[in-house]
């Protein structure tokens, strides 16, 4: 700490920031409360609780693809997105093996991170919104 007329400067090197949980990612959003990832501008639902194995995952980020609106960048951001709320080689590929116990393992991680999974209920809805904006 230093000192410059009366006034106590910390070095900032010293200060240790608090991890901000992120909800952004380019086009993509988390929403906790409903358990998914929301790409707002096309109007489109992942519903995280179809993201508990690595080949799931895998199918989701190849759907994606597929969409004609899906750029380079809306990718990108949503396999950062999906590592980042999964961390996937910890819980869904490390090593490129799935563990046996993946699915419990990413469970554990989206509650810790205050993510709710959804009910069948969201999830007919989610697939019903993403019909329609499927071909788009």
């Amino acid at each position: 700490m230093t000192k410059t007329e009366g006034i106590d400067w910390i070095d900032l090197a010293d200060v240790r920031l608090e991890e901000q949980p992120r909800y952004r990612w380019g086009e993509w959003r988390l929403r906790p409360r409903f358990g998914d990832l929301f790409c707002k501008r096309y109007y489109y639902s992942i519903s995280l609780d179809s993201c508990l194995g690595a080949a799931q995952i895998l199918d989701w980020i190849a759907q994606i693809s597929h969409k004609s609106w899906a750029t380079d960048a809306i990718l990108a951001d949503l396999v950062r997105a999906l590592d980042e709320i999964i961390d996937l080689q910890g819980n869904a590929c490390g090593w490129g093996c799935e563990p046996p116990d993946a699915e419990s393992r990413i469970r554990r991680r989206l509650a810790g991170k205050g993510i709710n999974l959804t009910t069948e209920k969201h999830n007919r809805r989610t697939r019903r919104a993403n019909t329609t904006a499927q071909n788009v």
